[in-house]
């Protein structure tokens, strides 16, 4: 998982270990949990080629804020085709520094 600037707009992305086949608008459905919160779900649209996928823009800004308050989320991607999950953990630690470097972040 990773923040960047795409179009001089904030944005994360997944990268999947595997191909995705999608919906009929190649979307993948993404549940994330931070720490032990409330686990939420979005529809994520698939990048060229398939092993990618970018949160929608306007959920960019309320999953980066819980992102950072949070030490670890974990996410289970699912493939609308053929019903494949992978799960994916990350820690969070060093978020906010991290995203300070970034051009397209207000301070």
């Amino acid at each position: 998982m990773s923040w960047g600037c795409v179009a001089d707009e904030l944005n994360v992305t997944l990268t999947l270990s595997q191909f995705f086949g999608g919906d009929d608008n190649l979307d993948i459905y993404v549940r994330h949990r931070f720490d032990l919160e409330a686990p939420g779900r979005e529809d994520w649209r698939l990048l060229t080629g398939n092993e990618a996928a970018r949160i929608p823009m306007d959920r960019v800004d309320s999953f980066t804020e819980a992102a950072l308050s949070a030490q670890t989320v974990i996410l289970e991607a699912l493939d609308p085709l053929d019903g494949d999950t992978t799960r994916f953990e990350f820690s969070l630690r060093g978020l906010g520094e991290a995203l300070t470097r970034l051009t397209c972040r207000d301070p």
